[in-house]
C-alpha cells in the first residue's frame, strides 16, 4: 500500500545560496574491517559474525568466487553523523584508496534513513542518498554531480518482511522514485557531497533536513557498492537466495561468494539472536534514552500471482517563475504535469494519484493515469480522469494531442478500451474531413 510522505516542521528557511557549512559529527559506527589482513592473491574470508545473507549484512569488499583481490575503497571502517539548524551530515571513512585509480574513491556510497513516525524504526528504509565516485565526480568542494536520492514511494523496500528474507521475490520495486538528482528537485540545493578535505579516503555527505522529513529519531545505515549497484535490489537477501549469493565463509556451504560480492555494509536491521552484529544507530536520541527495538512488520500476502509493477523511474520536478526547469516548455493538461524523467526525456505523467486506492493489490500508475491491479492485470477500477466512465475522451487523448498538438514526445500508452475508443473517434474524424473535402 502506499505510505504517507513524512510531516514536515518548520525549520530554517533554505535560501538559494546556501551551503553546508563544517560538519560537526555526534555519533559514530565502527565496522568490521577486512584490509588489515587481506593476502592478495590468497582465497580471503572476513571476520566471524561480520557477514551473514540471512541479516542482510556483508563484509566482501573483494571479488566473486576466488575471493582473492581486495577493493580498499570498498571496505568501510567507520561511518559517523550528525546535524546543524539546517543539515544532516554524513560521513563513510573507507580503509584505502582503489589500486586501479589511484588516489580515488571509485564506487558508489549510500546513506540509508529510516525514518518512520512515530518511531521507532521499523526495519524498511524510507530514503536512500548515495553519490558515485565522489573523487572524479566531487573532489574537496561541496557539490552535486553524481549525487542521487531515492525515495520508497510505495513501501515496499525489503519485500512483505524487511527484517527477514523473502523468497521468491515478490518483485517490489524498492526504491522507486527520484525526488533529487545532481541538481535537480525542490530545492534544487537540498543536497550536497564532496570528498573530506582531511582525509581523501572519507567521502561526506550533506541533506536538508526537511527533504526527508526533519524526523526526531530515525535509524540510519551506510554501504559501500560497486557489484550491486541497482536501488531497487538495496535488500539484497530478498533477491537472491542463499546459495545464489554464496558465502564469504570457507565454513558455509555456500562458499564462495557468487551473485553478493564487491559490497559492504555497516549493520543490519535485523539483530536477535546470540551471534547478531550490534544493531543499526538510532540518530537523534536523548543522552541516556535507549535504543528502540524495530517494529516488525510483515505485510499479508496479497496474491499468489507475483504482481508487474512500473519498472520506470522519473524525477518529479517543481516549475516555478524563478527557478524554470527543463520540461518548463511542456504543456500538460490536467491532471497531468511536467515530469522529467531519468533518461532525460520530459513528457506529461500523472504524479498524484487520483482518488483513493482500491486494494492493497492495486498499484497507481502514473504513466496510465489509474489505479491498476497487480494480481489480475485487470481494466482501471477507479474512472481515469480527465474523462468520464473510465474512458478517455477523445480531446484528452494523448494519442489525439500529439497528432493535434505536434509533441516530440512519444504518446504515452493507454488502456485497451480507451485505445480503442480513441482510434475508433480518430477514424471518424477523418471520414468526415474526407466527406467535407468530397463536397
Amino acid at each position: 500500500t502506499f505510505g504517507p510522505m513524512p510531516t514536515f516542521t518548520p525549520l530554517p528557511r533554505l535560501l538559494p545560496s546556501d551551503q553546508p557549512g563544517e560538519p560537526a559529527y555526534s555519533q559514530d559506527f565502527e565496522d568490521c574491517i577486512t584490509g588489515d589482513k587481506f593476502v592478495e592473491g590468497a582465497a580471503n574470508q572476513p571476520d566471524p559474525n561480520c557477514d551473514a545473507w540471512e541479516m542482510d549484512l556483508y563484509e566482501r569488499p573483494f571479488n566473486a568466487k576466488r575471493q582473492n583481490q581486495y577493493f580498499p575503497d570498498l571496505d568501510i571502517v567507520k561511518a559517523s553523523a550528525g546535524q546543524d539548524d539546517i543539515w544532516y551530515y554524513y560521513r563513510i571513512e573507507m580503509f584505502g584508496l582503489r589500486v586501479a585509480s589511484p588516489g580515488a574513491l571509485t564506487a558508489i556510497y549510500r546513506v540509508e534513513l529510516d525514518v518512520d513516525n512515530p518511531n521507532p524504526p521499523d526495519g524498511r528504509g524510507d530514503w536512500l542518498i548515495e553519490v558515485q565516485a565522489p573523487t572524479a565526480n566531487l573532489g574537496t568542494d561541496w557539490g552535486q554531480k553524481g549525487l542521487t536520492l531515492w525515495h520508497d514511494n510505495n513501501s515496499d523496500v525489503g519485500d512483505r518482511d524487511p527484517l527477514a528474507p523473502d523468497l521468491p521475490k515478490e518483485h517490489g520495486d524498492g526504491y522507486d522514485l527520484v525526488t533529487f538528482s545532481q541538481g535537480i528537485g525542490d530545492p534544487p540545493n537540498g543536497a550536497f557531497a564532496r570528498v573530506d578535505p582531511t582525509d581523501p579516503k572519507a567521502v561526506e555527505i550533506a541533506i536538508w533536513r526537511q527533504l526527508v522529513g526533519h524526523p526526531r529519531t530515525f535509524g540510519w545505515r551506510v554501504s559501500a557498492e560497486e557489484g550491486l549497484p541497482n536501488p531497487s535490489d538495496m535488500y539484497h537477501q530478498d533477491v537472491f537466495t542463499s546459495q545464489e549469493a554464496g558465502s564469504p565463509y570457507k565454513t558455509s556451504p555456500d562458499y564462495p561468494t557468487r551473485k553478493i560480492f564487491e559490497t559492504d555494509n555497516m549493520c543490519s536491521w535485523e539483530t536477535t539472536g546470540p551471534d547478531a552484529p550490534p544493531p543499526c544507530p538510532i540518530f537523534g536520541l536523548r543522552p541516556g534514552e535507549a535504543t528502540p527495538t524495530p517494529r516488525i512488520v510483515v505485510a499479508p500476502p496479497t496474491s499468489t500471482k507475483p504482481p508487474v509493477l512500473p519498472t520506470r523511474t522519473f524525477v518529479f520536478v517543481t516549475v516555478t517563475a524563478s527557478q524554470p526547469a527543463p520540461c518548463a516548455k511542456l504543456a500538460c493538461d490536467s491532471p497531468r504535469s511536467a515530469v522529467l524523467k531519468t533518461d532525460g526525456t520530459c513528457d506529461c505523467l500523472c504524479s498524484d494519484p487520483i482518488g483513493e486506492q482500491p486494494g492493497t493489490n492495486w498499484i497507481w500508475d502514473p504513466f496510465l493515469c489509474y489505479w491498476r491491479d497487480t494480481s489480475t492485470q485487470a481494466p482501471p477500477k477507479e474512472p481515469r480522469q480527465p474523462g468520464s466512465g473510465g474512458l478517455v475522451l477523445l480531446g484528452e487523448s494523448p494519442l489525439y494531442q500529439s497528432l493535434t498538438q505536434g509533441r516530440s514526445q512519444p504518446a504515452l500508452p493507454v488502456g485497451p478500451l480507451s485505445g480503442a475508443f480513441t482510434l475508433l473517434g480518430i477514424g471518424v474524424m477523418w471520414l468526415m474531413s474526407r466527406r467535407r473535402h468530397r463536397s
